[in-house]
């Protein structure tokens, strides 16, 4: 076979045996909710997410994805009101820019900004009520709209990629909320935590492979040279 010819092949080969490796990993995907709500005025409150050895099919896995849903409310005034959706009447304009949220990894330490006071100082005469889920994969970051909190996916201020690669084990995770000046009061009512968690191959892995395509080549060229 001609030079080029085997290299085509070597290289069609590893590739297809690297996706044989990616693909009898197993991937594992487990969420927690809390829906402990609370109304945040001027103040702050963490909700826990605990995962135990019963949730965890193979502890010490690698995290490759993670996404959090939070659903929350942002209404002008300091009412004490829970209702979902928020009854009002509401007069005024609510402030975006007091709310940040952060989640944490607490075993690992590692903490991003899902939002992080990031809004105009007064948004429009319009209170926010629904559900944004942060994930990465999203179009756009969640303060695209400076003046007004969207409902939808967005991306968080800081990226979810800061926790993957690290193992996934029982413990505990934290959802930090936020509220930084009295007014307009933050209301939390739910949130969901997806982790995503597989058997990633080691550099190794894929080292042995790409030893093996330069020893084929090796060996061809002094076959061919022996000719």
């Amino acid at each position: 076979l001609p030079l080029r010819t085997l290299t085509t092949r070597l290289s069609l080969f590893a590739g297809l045996l690297a996706a044989s490796v990616a693909a009898h990993a197993q991937i594992y995907t487990v969420s927690k909710t809390n829906s402990i709500d609370a109304v945040l005025d001027s103040a702050s409150f963490d909700r826990v997410f605990t995962f135990g050895a019963g949730d965890i099919v193979a502890p010490g896995l690698s995290v490759i994805d993670v996404n959090i849903s939070v659903n929350f409310a942002k209404l002008p005034g300091d009412s004490d009101e829970l209702s979902v959706p928020p009854s009002g009447p509401f007069s005024g304009q609510p402030y975006f820019d007091e709310i940040a949220f952060t989640l944490t990894y607490v075993n690992s330490g590692t903490s991003i900004n899902l939002i992080r006071q990031r809004f105009e100082v007064q948004a429009f005469s319009q209170f926010f009520s629904g559900t944004i889920l942060f994930d990465d994969s999203a179009a756009n970051v969640v303060n695209v709209d400076l003046d007004q909190i969207q409902i939808g996916s967005f991306q968080p201020i800081d990226p979810l990629q800061a926790f993957y690669g690290q193992a996934f084990v029982p413990g505990s995770w934290t959802l930090g909320l936020n509220d930084f000046a009295a007014g307009d009061a933050l209301r939390f009512y739910e949130a969901t935590l997806t982790v995503t968690y597989a058997a990633v191959p080691e550099p190794s892995t894929y080292g042995l492979i790409g030893a093996g395509i330069l020893a084929g080549l090796v060996a061809f060229r002094r076959f061919r040279a022996k000719k």
